[in-house]
């Protein structure tokens, strides 16, 4: 089974969501540096590349995102064909029962869960009638339990 490695961010220069492949740019080690040397910091890109056909050159453009909003694709698409990514939230029908949850990635069980403070964390793919309603960055009152 092959499935498609994508990535989400907002972009640093006007706050609009990307997708493409991720890229942490780390700046060089600097061996000798002044009192006053400031090093920089990482900076997360998403690339997006252009079509190119017999041999002609592929243009790729390093957008610049925030690396606090990045999230991994699922694999998984909502019911209306809308890819779920990290940091969406979700509402789905589990058995029967309708909840609303964070999407996060487990990194010892390299599983997508679905949760939020009413109930325990579900497998991503057991939830049927998936539905994304927003993310984590955009709408975090969609978490808040009334």
């Amino acid at each position: 089974m092959h499935r498609a490695i994508w990535y989400r961010g907002k972009r640093k220069d006007n706050g609009e969501w990307v997708c493409g492949h991720y890229y942490e740019h780390q700046p060089p080690m600097q061996c000798m540096t002044p009192k006053d040397y400031v090093p920089e910091k990482p900076k997360s890109y998403i690339l997006q590349t252009g079509f190119a056909d017999w041999n002609m050159p592929r243009p790729v453009d390093f957008i610049e995102v925030d690396p606090e909003t990045v999230g991994q694709y699922t694999g998984q698409d909502d019911k209306n064909g809308i890819g779920i990514y990290e940091g969406d939230i979700a509402k789905a029908d589990i058995y029967g029962k309708e909840f609303a949850g964070l999407v996060q990635y487990s990194q010892g069980l390299g599983l997508y869960y679905l949760s939020d403070m009413a109930r325990s964390d579900t497998e991503l793919w057991i939830c049927e009638e998936k539905e994304v309603i927003g993310n984590i960055h955009d709408n975090p009152e969609l978490l808040e339990v009334e």
